[in-house]
């Protein structure tokens, strides 16, 4: 595996993104780019290893 083809997030990034909608109003720019790039990995069919990692919550 190439280390371009390693993500990592916080595991309620992950969890999130199942319920929340695409556009969230005063979301934190951040959060809606991990979102976003979450949704493209679960979506797609590419061999990406996914690393949780701790942070606040």
């Amino acid at each position: 595996m190439l280390d371009s083809e390693f993500e990592s997030f916080r595991p309620h990034h992950i969890l999130c993104v199942r319920f929340l909608p695409d556009n969230i109003p005063g979301c934190v720019d951040t959060f809606a780019r991990a979102a976003g790039r979450i949704r493209e990995i679960m979506a797609g069919d590419a061999d990406i290893c996914v690393q949780l990692r701790e942070g606040p919550d």
